[in-house]
């Protein structure tokens, strides 16, 4: 009797172990852990129960969803399934689940959605498809996800050029999209048509060498966000941004740029972030951003400027500056004083890594430190740069031009 007992409690702990565990919050909240080997997801695991709101099925090594996987759960709202190894779903396994508004199958293996797959979520507002192996998006593929207001397509492997120009049309509410790290390149000029209210869109190592005429159409206009980080963009058609008057944050960093045109960013009158870290630049204008009333933060680090005006930064807004990695050897006379004079609300001015003459470098430090200003100087390290001058004093060529001139 004792060895029936002991064979009987063995069997059902391996049984246990090898599949997920789950276990309910809240009377409403399933999650699920891991267990022991992969798993096809199949009805009784989490289905079966109209108090459940929230599965969370994330990591737990499933291969397959079940058709029936999330029968009778008619209230639930939220399903995460990332981090698994699904490399296919079959058109009905979310029928009967009307109130989904959320759902997560990112970082999986899917590689195709079959039409229909999400025709039964009508209420779905967030799919995240992040970090999967989808190679064509099939138009009418979200035709019927009226509420979709995020959409997660990054890090896939399709290619904007076979995108249909009206996959999105049938969704006009999305606010926040994410194509990153899939070739955009080619992608139809009429792709986001269908958008009324677009405030996020991610174009990070997406193979782009120019801003996208489907980013540019009068209908973005509510664009708030864009991010174009890691391409090859050279930014040579100053009336790119002329549709794009309410964009607050734009990320540029580690693209191509050489020249800056001084009125491409004009119409950006809402500009608070702008990134330009790690391009070519080599000059900036004298009134370059100049009356961006609302601009916060500058990054410029890493480029090849080796001349600034103090001109170029007279916003009032302005919190933070970033010349740092650059090729300059001198600033303008009270370069950071004129800055703060125009700019009150100036609290960080970042200028490591320049070639700086010592004078110089020595002139701006002490600035910063008696303006209160942060900066990104470790004096306690021994590795500080500069070039000596004959005379322990700030050279500055074209001020000395400009002397002689006078005279």
């Amino acid at each position: 009797m004792l060895r029936e007992i002991v064979s009987a409690v063995f069997i059902l702990t391996i049984s246990v172990w090898g599949s997920p565990t789950c276990r309910t919050l809240f009377n409403a909240e399933v999650v699920c852990v891991a267990g022991s080997d992969d798993y096809i997801l199949q009805r009784g695991l989490v289905s079966d129960n109209n108090d459940t709101v929230a599965i969370t099925l994330k990591d737990c090594r499933i291969t397959d969803v079940d058709i029936e996987a999330f029968k009778n759960v008619y209230n639930l709202e939220e399903i995460d399934l990332s981090r698994n190894k699904i490399s296919s779903l079959k058109v009905g396994v979310f029928d009967g689940i009307p109130k989904v508004s959320s759902l997560t199958l990112s970082k999986n293996l899917l590689s195709t959605l079959p039409l229909g797959l999400f025709d039964n979520l009508p209420k779905l507002q967030r799919l995240d498809l992040g970090g999967n192996k989808i190679k064509f998006l099939q138009l009418g593929i979200f035709n019927y996800l009226p509420q979709l207001v995020r959409l997660d397509l990054a890090k896939n492997e399709f290619l904007g050029k076979e995108l249909d120009p009206c996959l999105f049309n049938r969704n006009p509410k999305i606010k926040y999209l994410y194509f990153s790290g899939n070739n955009m390149s080619e992608a139809p000029d009429q792709l986001l048509n269908g958008f009324q209210n677009l405030k996020f869109l991610g174009l990070n190592k997406c193979h782009l060498t120019e801003i996208p005429k489907f980013v540019t159409g009068s209908n973005l206009i509510t664009l708030k966000k864009l991010f174009l980080q890691t391409n090859q963009i050279r930014l040579d058609d100053p009336k790119t941004f002329i549709n794009m008057e309410n964009l607050v944050e734009l990320d540029l960093f580690h693209n191509v740029i050489e020249n800056l045109n001084e009125t491409v960013f004009k119409p950006l009158t809402k500009l608070k972030i702008i990134d330009l870290s790690f391009n070519k630049i080599k000059q900036l204008p004298q009134n370059m951003f100049q009356n961006m009333l609302r601009i916060r933060k500058i990054f410029l680090s890493h480029n090849l400027i080796k001349k600034v005006s103090v001109n170029a930064f007279q916003s009032p807004s302005l919190e933070l500056l970033d010349l740092s990695r650059n090729g300059i050897s001198y600033l303008e006379k009270n370069f950071v004083s004129k800055l703060y004079a125009f700019n009150k609300t100036l609290s960080s001015f970042h200028f490591r890594g320049n070639p700086f003459q010592c004078a110089c470098f020595v002139e701006i430090l002490n600035d910063v430190k008696k303006l209160g200003i942060e900066h990104d100087i470790n004096e306690d390290i021994e590795d500080i740069k500069c070039s000596m001058t004959n005379e322990f004093t700030c050279l500055r060529p074209d001020e000395e031009l400009r002397d002689v001139d006078n005279h």
